[in-house]
């Protein structure tokens, strides 16, 4: 038997509710998207006091407060240079491959074989073979 509505009422009420579900997806906010919020507000907070100044902890002792100055824009700076390097807000300090690479010389000198550096290595800094090859790996500039 056909239902009282026809064939058609089944077909729109699937359309419907694959048009709800498309509504309800999407990005999810992740910890850079908030970081980024939260840097944002605390600056344009910033911006609107009188001083150019927004304290982030006011509650605590003067001598740990910590302040947004809108003249004082270097760790956004600092911020968003990391995150179109890294893709992430954290900042990354690049010591690492030079640790790695004084470790391989000190390993070297002592007699080990490439291979067997690269292996100790590996095993000590918890990263495979090939990322420690990469990382003690000189880069040349031209």
């Amino acid at each position: 038997m056909a239902s009282p509505k026809g064939a058609g009422f089944l077909f729109k009420d699937r359309a419907r509710a694959s048009m709800a579900r498309k509504l309800k997806t999407g990005r999810r906010a992740t910890d850079d998207r908030a970081r980024a919020a939260s840097w944002a507000k605390n600056y344009r907070l910033a911006q609107a006091s009188p001083d150019g100044r927004y304290c982030l902890n006011p509650e605590d002792a003067s001598e740990f407060q910590i302040f947004f100055d809108i003249a004082d824009i270097d760790p956004l700076l600092q911020a968003l240079e990391s995150f179109a390097e890294h893709g992430t807000f954290e900042l990354m300090h690049n010591i690492e491959p030079f640790v790695m690479r004084m470790e391989m010389r000190a390993l070297r000198s002592a007699g080990m074989t490439y291979e067997e550096a690269i292996a100790k290595l590996a095993e000590k800094f918890n990263t495979s073979e090939s990322t420690i090859t990469r990382r003690v790996r000189r880069t040349v500039k031209t």
